[in-house]
Formats: C-alpha cells, structure tokens, sequence
C-alpha cells in the first residue's frame, strides 16, 4: 500500500492566476513514494495511520482512497513542520531518507491541474515519483481528496 501524506498552499498573483504547491511526504530522499511495509498491508488502514503517520508526528485526516493507497491530508497547523526535512535538505546533499518535496503548477480560474497554456499536463506525464508518473498521483489525489 502506497501512502501519500501532503497537503496544500497556494498563492494568488494579482495578474489574475495562482501558484499552488502540493507538498508530497517522500522516502528516498524525495525520489519514491512511502509504501507500507508488506507485512503491515493488510491492517485496518485507521491502525496504519496511527503506526505510520501520528506515531512519526503526522496529524491529519485520512480521505476516501482507492485499494492500494492511503490518502492523508496533513493538518500542518497541528503538525511540527519543523521537525521534518525539505527537499532543499536532499539537494544540498544532506543524507536524508524522509521529505516533503513541493510540486508547483499555476492555475486559473479553470481549476487547479487543468490542461492549460502553461503545459502542466505535458510537464506532469513526464516527472516521475520512483516509477510511478506524477500524473497518476494526481489523479489519485484528486480522486481521493478535496482537491478542485
């Protein structure tokens, strides 16, 4: 089971669009997605967000997610950022296993990930999370959360 920890910023520009950044909670120093140890997979997905996410500082909300992914938006209010490392830490060439890594697009009033003249769909099919390409965890994302 995959788990996808973020949550959601975003800046509206007074030239009438907004920066938004998904922040993605990644293993690998930012590189792979965070699954489930096999032997934990087929726990309640509630015992796995306490031993996985509110054990290690996580505070959130699960939301609806398909079989093989646990969705959880991260309250980052009630979460110690602080305590957690950037990306920037894993280019700068600190050895860093778990990060949040920011996605960033700009929208309009189209709706956030929306094909667009920016090219975010063309740019989203080629980055990748591991193997797996970031347009699929979008999709999941959208599908799962309170993501417009």
């Amino acid at each position: 089971m995959i788990l996808l920890p973020y949550y959601m910023t975003e800046k509206k520009l007074p030239i009438g669009c907004t920066i938004t950044t998904l922040w993605l909670f990644l293993t690998a120093g930012g590189g792979e997605l965070w699954k489930v140890d096999e032997e934990h997979a087929t726990l309640p997905r509630e015992t796995i967000v306490q031993e996985y996410l509110v054990e290690n500082g996580l505070h959130g909300d699960m939301r609806s997610s398909p079989e093989n992914y646990l969705v959880y938006k991260v309250d980052p209010k009630k979460t110690e950022m602080k305590d957690f490392h950037m990306w920037s830490d894993a280019l700068d060439g600190q050895d860093v296993q778990n990060v949040w890594r920011p996605f960033f697009w700009i929208g309009s009033e189209t709706g956030t990930g929306e094909k667009d003249a920016w090219g975010w769909k063309e740019e989203v099919d080629t980055l990748k999370v591991g193997f797996q390409p970031m347009g699929d965890i979008w999709k999941v994302l959208r599908d799962s959360a309170d993501i417009v």
